[in-house]
């Protein structure tokens, strides 16, 4: 008779645990976690970020959100988040600068960048260089168009377009032009 009654009873224990909270979850709430679409995650009031549901506005010290908007005529580091967009038209030509952060390396972010523009019509021009912290890439197509980018790692807090970025990061610097 007593071995029959201590399932129940184990069972009842357990489920006035979970009932208490003892879950480590609120009972109803849905987790970032467990949410697969960008729809249920916005819905919820989390914020969708490459690919993921996460609970936090920022990741790494970043906004996981672009915090400016424009064309980008080069495809942009996976994962980095758009900072500052500023486009100029002159008689010469039109010049696009755009920044990023990213919280990967400084060599990751260059390499990335060098392989891509590599593989595409781009040629080295003269005028790069690498050091400990800062890598600039300078490549052109003909005598048309021309980019500049500077990946360079960011040990202090900076404010982009009045969004703080507290913790260290790397700073993506594309500085694109198109020559008449």
């Amino acid at each position: 008779m007593r071995k029959t009654l201590i399932f129940p009873i184990l069972l009842l224990v357990g489920l006035v645990l979970v009932g208490a909270g003892c879950n480590n979850k609120e009972v109803g709430k849905v987790l970032p976690g467990e949410i697969t679409t960008e729809r249920e995650c916005v819905a919820t009031g989390y914020y969708w970020y490459n690919g993921a549901c996460h609970e936090e506005k920022k990741i790494g010290g970043l906004p996981i959100i672009d915090q400016a908007t424009g064309t980008e005529s080069l495809t942009r580091y996976p994962g980095s988040v758009m900072l500052i967009y500023v486009t100029s038209v002159t008689d010469e030509g039109n010049i696009t600068a755009i920044t990023y952060g990213t919280a990967d390396s400084v060599d990751m972010v260059a390499n990335w960048y060098e392989t891509q523009l590599e593989g595409a019509a781009w040629t080295k021009a003269t005028g790069g260089y690498k050091r400990v912290e800062e890598t600039n890439l300078a490549y052109i197509i003909g005598d048309t168009e021309a980019v500049e980018i500077t990946v360079a790692a960011v040990r202090e807090a900076g404010i982009y377009n009045s969004f703080r970025v507290s913790q260290p990061h790397t700073r993506i610097e594309v500085f694109h032009s198109i020559i008449k």
